[in-house]
C-alpha cells in the first residue's frame, strides 16, 4: 500500500522517517526499543538482476512476492 502525502523526494522521505521516530519516542519508547531500516526495492531488483536472478523471482528473494 502506498500513501501519497505532500512532496516527493529524499528530503520529504527523511522528514517522514524523523516524524515516525519522534512519534515512537513520544509514546515512551527509547532509541534502544526500535530500529528504522530504509531500503529501495528498485535498487534491490537491479542488484539481483545483475546477479542473474530473473525479475519474476526477485520478489520472492526479497520476501515481497505476491
Amino acid at each position: 500500500m502506498q500513501i501519497f502525502l505532500g512532496e516527493a523526494g529524499p528530503a520529504a522521505d527523511a522528514e517522514i522517517i524523523a516524524l515516525c521516530a519522534d512519534c515512537l519516542l513520544g509514546f515512551g519508547l527509547t532509541q534502544q526499543d526500535f530500529r528504522i531500516r530504509v531500503s529501495d526495492r528498485t535498487l534491490w531488483f537491479r542488484y539481483l538482476g545483475s546477479l542473474g536472478v530473473p525479475e519474476a523471482q526477485a520478489g520472492a528473494v526479497l520476501g515481497v512476492g505476491r
